[in-house]
């Protein structure tokens, strides 16, 4: 893509590669921690650096728009508790490295 914004699906590569699982293992129904936080990151991310709905992210990421606004409010918390999340959100969205 040749614009400043990535889309979802490079957000969505992105935080999966930076987790260690693949991006159909991120959008399953799997809730152990690793995968549940690589997709809370990924939808925080898309959020945050799209123009994307709640409707749209709730559809890329196969969940409703109740879960993605959880996720984002999860990830919100995270910025400012836990250490290192920033850096792995600034690592996602540098996503013309991926």
């Amino acid at each position: 893509m040749t614009t400043n914004q990535p889309t979802i699906r490079e957000i969505q590569q992105r935080a999966a590669k930076l987790c260690g699982i693949s991006v159909p293992l991120m959008l399953s129904y799997d809730r152990t921690r690793r995968v549940s936080r690589a997709r809370q990151l990924a939808m925080y991310a898309a959020r945050s650096m799209t123009k994307a709905s709640w409707n749209d992210l709730a559809t890329e990421f196969q969940r409703d728009r109740k879960a993605v606004r959880q996720a984002v409010n999860v990830i919100d918390w995270h910025v400012w508790h836990t250490p290192g999340t920033n850096d792995v959100l600034r690592e996602i969205g540098d996503w013309r490295r991926a």
